[in-house]
């Protein structure tokens, strides 16, 4: 049951490492304009090639329907309509990272964007 244990424990805790990797990379891969566009519903943001370059065969991330920021009160409001990228200047995006054996499922909010 010990050896058992340290194993199950190892892949828990390397599964950690990855998804924390993960997270971070496209958190900061999404907030590069150059990689990724400003894109009103979120919909162009394929991490695909951030989860190669990193090697995590089998892991995925997703990025949920952006929470657009509204001028006219100042905050992140789920009911804001994008008209342009200069009108919803910034995102709230939900990055979503998945373990191949789907027993780990993380997720991280990344701000897009600069505050006008």
């Amino acid at each position: 049951a010990g050896m058992t244990t340290t194993i199950t424990s190892s892949n828990i805790n390397r599964n950690q490492a990855n998804a924390e990797t993960l997270l971070t990379s496209v958190g900061e891969a999404v907030k590069d304009s150059t990689q990724y566009p400003y894109d009103c519903s979120g919909g162009s943001y394929d991490f695909r090639s951030v989860v190669t370059k990193l090697g995590l065969t089998g892991w995925t991330a997703l990025a949920r329907k952006p929470v657009l920021w509204n001028p006219a009160t100042n905050s992140f409001d789920p009911n804001a309509q994008c008209t342009n990228p200069a009108q919803n200047v910034m995102q709230d995006i939900t990055i979503e990272v998945t373990s191949p054996d789907k027993q780990l499922n993380w997720s991280r909010d990344v701000v897009k964007g600069p505050p006008k």
